[in-house]
């Protein structure tokens, strides 16, 4: 999709990072993070904004993927939202797909480190997650990728989270957690996919947790 020269995210059809922040940021707070995505081969394409609300498109030098960072317009809770274009995604298997994965998930880990989230997941916009959830730190939903910060893997239960299986369990540095189900997000299957052996280790240790499982294979 284009809109004047520029392209966008789309917000139900594309993969999102979508971050619980403690305190709502400006597109000013921003540029240490943009920065730092800079440092990583990333150019500025585009940028909007109207106060509060802002969007700024990127674009990798090498694969010439396009990169949004955004915050909501309209809604008083503190969120942050980075978005990739779902195609880089499939099909699942492939080494563009996997690749495109790892990079998502940096990029994940470079927001948690300059905005230092409560909590986020990656996944479309078509689900989301109670912010009182997040706030006492209960998980509801399991996505294919997700942070924790320090005090949520703790109250939660850290050691729980590093020992489930897992595609990528990995401690961020601060206490804060990394939880990634598969190599890509659309993919399900194979020996090093983790959504059925995940869902499995929950349901014995937790068997009175809920567990909600987005986009999980029948």
């Amino acid at each position: 999709m284009k809109q004047g020269d520029w392209a966008i995210i789309d917000s139900t059809e594309d993969l999102w990072w979508v971050f619980y922040l403690q305190a709502p940021i400006t597109m000013k707070e921003t540029q240490p993070l943009i920065d730092e995505f800079r440092l990583r081969g990333l150019e500025v394409t585009h940028a909007d904004s109207s106060p509060p609300y802002f969007k700024i498109l990127l674009r990798e030098a090498t694969t010439g993927a396009q990169i949004e960072l955004s915050n909501p317009s309209d809604d008083v809770a503190p969120y942050a939202f980075l978005g990739m274009q779902g195609d880089n995604f499939v099909p699942p298997d492939s080494s563009e797909a996997r690749s495109f994965g790892d990079h998502f998930l940096e990029y994940g880990k470079v927001c948690y480190r300059f905005l230092r989230p409560l909590y986020a997941f990656a996944e479309n916009m078509n689900v989301f997650v109670d912010r009182e959830d997040v706030e006492n730190s209960r998980l509801t939903q399991v996505f294919w990728s997700q942070l924790f910060n320090a005090r949520y893997a703790k109250e939660f239960g850290d050691k729980l989270l590093m020992n489930a299986p897992g595609w990528r369990n990995e401690n961020l540095g601060d206490g804060g957690l990394l939880y990634s189900l598969a190599a890509s997000p659309y993919l399900y299957h194979g020996p090093r996919q983790c959504w059925d052996a995940a869902r499995a280790y929950f349901k014995r240790h937790l068997p009175d947790l809920d567990l909600q499982w987005s986009d999980m294979p029948t």
